[in-house]
């Protein structure tokens, strides 16, 4: 694996890598046929629907808050990351056995509880690990492993369906398996291993002034984010879209594996994008990408537009995922990163939110094609937002092919 050898620490990059992809994996897995196993064999609305994914995405974001500030205060990571881990694998049997709407509720919100546990103390140990010009390759790397994850788990839940079509729960129960698998890999890869946290003080204490520690740049980005992560529903109303235009059930799980592919193959890229463009072009043509995506599917009349449409999803994600964490990263101090990832987590998490109760809302009331609409204008606004505030703080020149995104801690 020469490609990890390029990082200061390739072998910690390598496991936690790896450790994604399975976390993903199983989540995909549950995920690609969940939307229809909602809808068609528990009976539950579109805003039902949207209200669980809200409300499981936010409790996400929210768990976020408090496992990133907590990795700062007790300057451990890999706990957060174990801890995550166990959730993620309890949570799979209890979709198995789900029966009801208050069932799937519960085990959708310790689902993403899990991942809200162990996120931003996996973004801050990424940082804690990588050297400053090795932060846009790492987030990328790992976004793009992750998002294969995505892609295996979702081929998983194919093929089950094509031998199994009715069999749903079955995909559920074999979910558990990947969870079991990035559990084993961190205990060999990064059981034994010690924690690198840079700032020299061996204590910390929270305090609402160490706020003011961050920069005005930092705010300002995060409410651009928050109209953007508005407009970013969940992907379990692009299912039910398909279903709209007649996808058989076999072919669900292919909506998610053609996204993740698209992401995965161009997050595994991005990274490099920044030694060649400016970050700035980078993040302003990925919002673009989803200004006119959400047109592509408002207009789409086939389930062949629609599948392309799910590509195009792939690439905006592929292209700013990463990204955004990088300029986080970047313009964050060493001993708040877990804290501000942490408040990055608490505004989208509540703009995700907001945004799932919409589209259900929508939905219901004047069709599914109607959250393109609202997701279109939320896009557009992020991206006129993104526009202004990079103009206008930074000029965003690279003074090195190999500084990436240095000059974005300048803003």
């Amino acid at each position: 694996m020469a490609l990890f050898n390029c990082f200061k620490n390739g072998k910690e990059i390598k496991a936690i890598s790896w450790i994604s992809f399975f976390w993903s994996s199983a989540s995909l897995m549950v995920f690609a046929v969940l939307p229809v196993f909602l809808s068609e064999e528990l009976g539950i609305s579109h805003t039902q629907i949207g209200m669980i994914e809200g409300l499981a995405i936010s409790s996400s974001f929210i768990t976020k808050v408090f496992s990133g500030i907590l990795s700062d205060y007790f300057r451990k990571r890999k706990p957060f990351i174990l801890l995550g881990s166990f959730l993620s694998m309890l949570s799979k049997p209890m979709f198995a056995l789900a029966s009801s709407l208050s069932f799937i509720l519960l085990a959708r919100f310790m689902d993403r509880m899990s991942k809200g546990v162990r996120s931003a103390p996996t973004d801050a140990f990424i940082a804690d690990i990588s050297l400053q010009h090795e932060y846009s390759k790492s987030f990328s790397l790992r976004q793009s492993l992750y998002t294969l994850g995505a892609v295996f788990g979702a081929m998983c839940s194919m093929i089950v369906l094509y031998f199994n079509k009715n069999d749903l729960r079955l995909i559920f129960w074999l979910s558990i398996i990947p969870n079991i698998l990035a559990i084993l890999i961190f205990f060999i890869f990064l059981g034994k291993s010690k924690e690198v946290f840079f700032p020299a003080k061996k204590t910390y204490s929270l305090n609402i002034k160490d706020f003011k520690k961050l920069p005005p740049f930092f705010w300002k980005f995060l409410g651009v984010l928050s109209f953007l992560m508005v407009a970013r529903f969940s992907e379990a109303f692009l299912t039910l879209y398909a279903k709209e235009f007649g996808c058989p059930h076999t072919l669900l799980p292919l909506i998610i594996i053609i996204m993740d592919l698209f992401h995965a193959g161009i997050a595994a890229y991005s990274g490099r994008l920044t030694d060649i463009y400016e970050p700035k072009k980078i993040l302003l043509f990925g919002l673009f990408l989803l200004v006119f995506n959400n047109i592509w599917f408002y207009t789409s009349d086939t389930l062949v537009e629609v599948f392309i449409g799910f590509a195009l999803v792939g690439i905006h994600m592929g292209l700013t995922q990463g990204l955004i964490k990088s300029v986080l990263a970047e313009n964050i101090p060493k001993d708040l990163r877990g804290t501000s990832f942490a408040l990055f987590y608490l505004v989208t998490g509540v703009c995700i939110f907001f945004g799932n109760i919409l589209a259900g809302s929508l939905s219901d009331r004047f069709g599914i094609k109607f959250i393109f609409l609202s997701g279109g204008i939320f896009s557009f606004l992020a991206f006129v937002l993104l526009a202004f505030l990079l103009l206008k703080n930074s000029p965003l020149k690279k003074k090195t092919r190999n500084k990436g995104l240095e000059s974005l801690s300048t803003s």
